[in-house]
């Protein structure tokens, strides 16, 4: 089921969603090698069914030892408790990459999504042309800046981390 698979290549400061629908999507890559940062080797965490996921770094992408190349995610900082993650997915018409707002908990012992699914508000977004948005199959927000993806993230209301928290195991 691809929401599992979304919460499996989730990652601490470096995972994102791959959901059915609702996503946050673009067609290239907008977090390049040279713009990640690369804070941890290894990055070992349980998602919040209990499954324990490690991700390592392999040049420049972090890598799930079980999902290869296919699955391969990114991060950049945006603060020091705020990141973006894009994943690589593999899809019919080719690659294609995912996005979403990854915010560390208070005590920096977990992390929790806050922007992964695009809600009413990011496709009422796209539907007026807002942030670089627009509406692609179905309620996929398809994003062409990085930097617009960010500024309505920073503008949208975020529900907090409720009972969806990561938690972080082992950096290294």
């Amino acid at each position: 089921m691809l929401w599992h698979k979304l919460v499996r290549e989730n990652l601490l400061l470096l995972v994102l969603a791959v959901v059915l629908s609702g996503c946050f999507r673009s067609e290239t890559a907008l977090i390049s090698a040279e713009e990640a940062d690369f804070p941890f080797s290894t990055i070992t965490y349980t998602d919040p069914g209990g499954q324990e996921i490690t991700l390592n770094r392999v040049g420049d992408l972090y890598i799930d030892p079980d999902e290869g190349e296919e699955s391969a995610v990114r991060i950049k900082a945006l603060d020091e408790n705020t990141y973006v993650g894009q994943i690589a997915v593999s899809e019919d018409s080719g690659q294609a990459f995912l996005y979403g707002l990854i915010r560390l908990t208070d005590d920096r012992k977990g992390f929790y999504f806050a922007h992964s699914v695009a809600d009413e508000q990011a496709k009422a977004a796209a539907r007026e042309g807002k942030f670089g948005f627009r509406l692609c199959d179905g309620d996929t927000v398809c994003i062409d800046s990085l930097d617009g993806f960010v500024e309505f993230a920073a503008s949208a209301s975020d529900t907090g981390p409720a009972a969806n928290i990561f938690t972080i195991r082992n950096l290294k």
